[in-house]
């Protein structure tokens, strides 16, 4: 049973200070384990920072919510009245399907999509600063990247 009042009380405990809730989305996941195909409900919340907050069997004494991130949702799949995202976290895969009409499927998918591609850009943008840093995890460091000054002609 799906319970959006309990999905938004686990929801906005892991909120940061700097996020808000754009959208609210429920459905069934498709988990798939070892074990087969199981579908459970879930609910989700996509942050203003592009973030998408889980919450599977919201219901279930020991349900919280999990953060995963625009850049880990696959391309969505629209549909006129239901739209599916499919994401991968802690080695298992959510099919998330049966979004309803109230948001707009097309609503949420185009604002995931938008976050996608940020997150693409930012991820090339960090790629072409031309460093490559090694830590072997034992020492804490810090990196300073002193912008070069543009050749004058």
């Amino acid at each position: 049973m799906f319970n959006f009042k309990k999905t938004k009380q686990l929801v906005e405990k892991e909120l940061k200070p700097d996020e808000k809730i754009e959208q609210y989305i429920e459905g069934k996941s498709a988990i798939k384990t070892s074990a087969g195909t199981e579908l459970i409900d879930t609910g989700m919340a996509v942050t203003n920072k592009g973030d998408a907050l889980y919450v599977t069997n919201p219901m279930c004494e020991k349900a919280s919510a999990k953060r995963v991130s625009a850049d880990k949702i696959n391309k969505p799949a629209l549909s006129p009245d239901k739209a599916t995202l499919s994401f991968e976290a802690e080695d298992v895969c959510y099919e998330l399907s049966q979004i309803p009409k109230d948001p707009d499927p097309k609503k949420v998918v185009d604002f995931i999509g938008d976050r996608r591609k940020e997150a693409e850009e930012k991820a090339k943008k960090d790629q072409q600063l031309g460093f490559a840093i090694k830590n072997t995890g034992l020492q804490p460091f810090t990196i300073q990247v002193e912008p070069q000054p543009s050749a004058k002609k």
